[in-house]
């Protein structure tokens, strides 16, 4: 049984203790049912402990006899007190470190980096917390009232990507919460449960690798307007609609309990007018990934690979390749068992400093952009190289004029990318 004294001295509490018969300030709170506590070193301090049960019953009594014993850190102790600037320039670090720790926490999206802490919902703050825990060293962390002021399905998003968290960084959480089914998502290595009663129940369960959402998840093809539902999350703006039919666009959802929360392009590398063979069998043999949007409820949770799994079943035979900008601060791809090129063997550069607004200059470079990224393409596929980089050059100087220098300035803007391929077998 634990218990504690209550202690008091006003004459209001003597009023009360007078009229009520409290003659002993000595008060029983829960029964633990022969749980020794020191039997749980070694969980608690290496995994996720959580505890359930009604309000009332000594959770949170509990909660702080074991943050105390094994001294974990309490979240709600975080004070942001220059909450209003972005959430990368609260970071103490410089950029690199700065976005690793955001996007391992989960708040992988350009936009939020330049987000105030104080217009995040109420999961996205969270999860900066553990972006700034993270980023400080701790790894024992207590938090009572977990995800309590969240809708349920993000609560559970967040739990999953909280155990993934722990599983990956060697994270300790003790958690506490009134709703009994967010142990299905959180996995807890120690549950802990009160009955109405404040009886306890002791539950120690290895670790899963189940995805719970699978079950809830349908993969379909989606149309164009399907895919504008989540186009704004990319930091990229996207082509028009008759644009990716040029270069033969497939769309792809993921949908969750009716909700798309995910969406996939795949476009070819050459569009559909192109006449050249060599261009045609690069059209044949490699399938561009691009775009890969989700929704932030689902991100961190291995949402990647579920959907691609299913697509390498549509693609048979395919080389998939991707340009990624974010890949270049987190393992996106490599996560996934894409593989990284080494650009030591290929030519292309997305993007030049710009010297001039010659035209000529800047067809001269777009030229040699687009001939050196046809010559990677050919390398990928073990395609025969057939075009010459005069003839782009001559292609391009009857496509464009001076009027359209800035679009020719827009499309060799320089863009520090990451490039993977995944073959199909």
């Amino acid at each position: 049984m634990v218990s504690f004294d209550l202690k008091f001295s006003s004459e209001k509490c003597d009023i009360v203790c007078n009229s009520f018969g409290i003659s002993n300030p000595h008060r029983d709170i829960f029964n633990l049912n022969n749980v020794e506590l020191s039997s749980l070193d070694s969980t608690i301090s290496n995994g996720i402990t959580l505890i359930t049960g009604h309000s009332g019953v000594g959770k949170s009594t509990l909660g702080k006899l074991l943050k105390e014993k094994y001294n974990f850190f309490d979240i709600k102790d975080i004070k942001i007190s220059n909450g209003d600037l972005p959430i990368i320039d609260i970071l103490k670090y410089d950029f690199k470190e700065a976005i690793y720790f955001l996007n391992v926490s989960g708040l992988s999206e350009p936009y939020l980096y330049l987000t105030p802490y104080n217009s995040l919902s109420s999961g996205q703050k969270f999860r900066f917390l553990i972006a700034l825990i993270l980023s400080n060293g701790i790894k024992n962390v207590y938090c009572d009232e977990f995800c309590s002021d969240l809708d349920r399905e993000t609560a559970y998003f967040l739990s999953y990507n909280l155990r993934r968290f722990s599983n990956k960084f060697k994270f300790n959480f003790i958690l506490i919460s009134n709703d009994e089914n967010i142990r299905k998502y959180l996995f807890p290595d120690c549950h802990i449960s009160f009955d109405l009663y404040s009886n306890v129940n002791l539950e120690l369960n290895p670790i899963s690798q189940i995805n719970p959402f699978e079950k809830d998840i349908i993969i379909d093809e989606a149309t164009y307007h399907e895919y504008e539902l989540l186009e704004k999350y990319h930091y990229f703006p996207s082509a028009e609609e008759h644009i990716n039919d040029s270069y033969n666009a497939d769309y792809y959802k993921l949908v969750y309990k009716g909700n798309i929360v995910g969406v996939l392009v795949f476009r070819t590398p050459y569009s559909n007018d192109e006449e050249n063979d060599s261009l045609l069998n690069i059209n044949n043999k490699i399938k561009v990934l691009y775009r890969v949007i989700f929704h932030p409820i689902i991100r961190g949770c291995g949402m990647l690979r579920l959907f691609l799994e299913h697509i390498y079943k549509i693609y048979p035979n395919k080389i998939l390749y991707v340009e990624s900008a974010l890949a270049k601060f987190m393992p996106i791809f490599e996560s996934v068992g894409w593989v990284c090129l080494d650009e030591s063997k290929f030519q292309y550069i997305r993007g030049l400093n710009l010297e001039s607004r010659n035209i000529d200059y800047l067809l001269h470079s777009l030229s040699n952009m687009i001939y050196n990224k046809y010559i990677d393409f050919c390398m990928i596929g073990n395609i025969n190289p057939s075009m010459d980089i005069n003839d782009i050059f001559t292609s391009l100087k009857d496509e464009f004029t001076e009027n359209d220098i800035d679009f020719i300035i827009e499309c060799l803007e320089l863009f520090d990318m990451k490039r993977f391929i995944y073959e199909i077998k």
